[in-house]
């Protein structure tokens, strides 16, 4: 009687000559970096991993992982700054792996405050005035909600993905 294989015996057998390229191996060596960091900015992000634990942490990934590129880290932590929101955390994070870019990221999210409630204002006294003019409702009394006019989060998105751009500017002046 013939020996009855599994499939995985077909599989291996069909591809013991296969080996992976240099490139290959670095492609996926640099996915499981990002995929173990990632791990370790959520649990940043969560607060169950304080600065310095996760400084160090990175540190062990990466000499682990054999990862001399920090470019890599600098990103996936630009990647979760989001203009409107409180970034601190990721300030504070910045501050460790790479001071220099510290101040020109708070200048920018700093700009973007400003232009953000600026276009708040504008907003708000455009609603006050097509109020005022369509509906002859005025007073003190009147509070208008830009939030809910398609205008402003239209401008609102635009700004946020200038604010984007412009910080994903600053990175490469950190590896130079």
């Amino acid at each position: 009687m013939g020996e009855i294989k599994s499939t995985l015996d077909l599989v291996l057998e069909r591809t013991r000559h296969l080996s992976m390229s240099a490139g290959e191996r670095e492609t996926q060596k640099r996915e499981s970096f990002q995929k173990r960091l990632r791990g370790l900015l959520g649990r940043y992000e969560d607060g169950t991993l304080p600065t310095d634990g996760l400084v160090q942490r990175i540190a062990q990934l990466e000499a682990e992982e054999n990862i001399s590129d920090r470019s890599l880290v600098l990103q996936e932590t630009f990647d979760r700054i989001d203009p409107s929101r409180d970034n601190r955390q990721w300030l504070d994070l910045l501050a460790h792996l790479a001071p220099e870019i510290r101040a020109p990221l708070e200048n920018a999210l700093a700009a973007h405050r400003e232009q953000q409630a600026a276009l708040l204002e504008r907003s708000r006294q455009a609603m006050i005035e097509r109020l005022r003019n369509e509906h002859a409702i005025e007073g003190s009394a009147v509070v208008c909600n830009p939030g809910a006019d398609p205008a402003y989060r239209e401008r609102l998105a635009a700004l946020q993905k200038e604010t984007k751009i412009s910080i994903d500017g600053i990175i490469p002046t950190a590896n130079d």
